[in-house]
């Protein structure tokens, strides 16, 4: 089954290189089922917004009964770990997509037992791949204050230490950068080390902070624009480069950090709206996490019928023109490399 999930998603992202056909549903999803979440941190307002009206499970499984073309999903929150019914929602993705090829979710880690144990629920359901991140932006004292949780980072830690043991899945470290951390990816990586020292200096990931007045409801007044792309660039010659696919979009994705941080735009054609979307716990469909431009309901409309409408087509000819809110955040970047591997440099 892998060999032909391998395919179906070679075949997508072929595709979406030669642009053809123009109306290709898309293959990536981003859905955030909640905006619950019990961390506090400074630079996201997510855990000050009212998540009341999350999408049922009867509508999820509607939802991806319709659409089960979706190749690679990211599930984010706020913390997913809040939604009590976490399993059923990917045994519905799972049943539903067939051809799913790869499962992403982030967790801040604060929930050490219950994310431990209902991962290894997750994992029986035979996902193809699953990847699991651990939030930790710096050594205990900076994340802490980061993330607005006292022994936070203990508690990460330990989660990330216990996801490792489960086996069958990758779990990694993601530190996201910004102007309270840019000059301690060393010291966040001594200090796991000290915590687990089977820790690898190739196990740590890395992306920059983006504002998004839909998604993270956050605005960012200052930026050390200059600093955190040095911090990257050092970041990436220290880590050895490995022949795998995530290593190869690590690479092409901190390259374009400087670029981006440079210009304020994206280094290449977004091709968010084209092979990729973002569903929020309410069920708005908007082109990404960034852009503030919802284009549907699925309460309300069918998703193939939003996907058709000429004012999803045209809001997809303009992204890929940069003509949108410009970033370079993992999340709309991944793809956009993927399917500009043929793009001459």
């Amino acid at each position: 089954m892998g060999i032909v999930k391998n395919y179906h998603l070679g075949r997508r992202i072929l595709a979406s290189n030669l642009n053809t056909p123009s109306n290709r549903m898309p293959y990536k999803l981003t859905y955030a089922v909640t905006y619950r979440c019990n961390s506090r941190c400074t630079n996201c307002g997510i855990w000050k917004r009212e998540s009341r009206d999350e999408l049922t499970l009867g509508e999820i499984d509607r939802f991806f009964s319709d659409n089960p073309r979706f190749l690679w999903i990211d599930l984010t929150g706020g913390e997913i770990f809040l939604r009590d019914d976490i399993v059923d929602i990917v045994n519905v993705i799972s049943k539903r997509c067939k051809h799913l090829h790869t499962l992403h979710f982030p967790t801040n880690g604060l929930m050490t037992e219950r994310i431990v144990e209902t991962t290894k629920l997750i994992k029986k359901l035979g996902i193809n791949k699953m990847i699991v991140s651990v939030s930790i932006d710096g050594p205990p004292e900076i994340h802490d204050k980061i993330r607005g949780i006292k022994g936070g980072f203990e508690r990460a830690i330990e989660t990330y230490k216990q996801l490792k043991g489960v086996g069958g899945i990758s779990v990694y470290p993601g530190m996201t950068l910004s102007g309270e951390n840019v000059g301690l990816i060393g010291d966040t990586i001594k200090s796991i080390r000290q915590n687990d020292p089977d820790f690898s200096f190739k196990d740590l990931h890395v992306n920059i902070i983006h504002s998004s007045p839909h998604f993270y409801g956050n605005s960012i007044d200052s930026y050390p624009y200059q600093e955190i792309s040095e911090a990257v660039k050092r970041f990436t010659r220290m880590k050895k480069f490995e022949a795998n696919p995530i290593s190869v979009l690590e690479r092409a994705y901190a390259k374009g950090v400087g670029k981006y941080l440079e210009s304020k735009k994206s280094p290449m054609p977004c091709h968010a709206l084209t092979v990729s979307m973002f569903l929020d716990p309410d069920g708005n469909v908007f082109p990404c996490t960034m852009y503030d431009k919802k284009i549907g309901k699925i309460r309300d409309s069918n998703f193939p019928d939003i996907w058709s409408e000429k004012e999803t087509r045209k809001t997809a000819r303009e992204i890929n023109a940069l003509k949108c809110p410009q970033c370079w955040t993992p999340c709309e970047a991944y793809q956009s490399i993927l399917a500009n591997m043929l793009r001459k440099r």
